[in-house]
């Protein structure tokens, strides 16, 4: 079963190896050894707090799949009670 730690430096880490954190209100960090994405999103300003995420930044490309990126995101900030909303174009 995945569990997730907190960094004081603001970081979820999953005990499946990649880590994730809000960077500012427009990004979050995605990180899994040598693959770094920096992903568009918005910080929500309601309660719960969290982020929309937008899918269509996570590049197609990617060596990991676009899905399985976000469900991974999703899973990190859903850990400490943070709510995300996933926008498409």
């Amino acid at each position: 079963m995945e569990t997730f730690r907190a960094s004081f430096t603001g970081w979820r880490i999953s005990s499946e190896g990649y880590r994730v954190k809000g960077m500012s209100r427009s990004s979050v960090r995605y990180e899994d050894g040598q693959i770094k994405l920096d992903v568009a999103a918005e910080m929500l300003v309601t309660r719960p707090r969290g982020y929309v995420i937008y899918a269509d930044s996570i590049p197609l490309d990617s060596p990991i799949s676009r899905k399985e990126v976000l469900d991974r995101i999703v899973r990190a900030f859903a850990s400490d009670g943070s709510r995300v909303e996933i926008a498409r174009a």
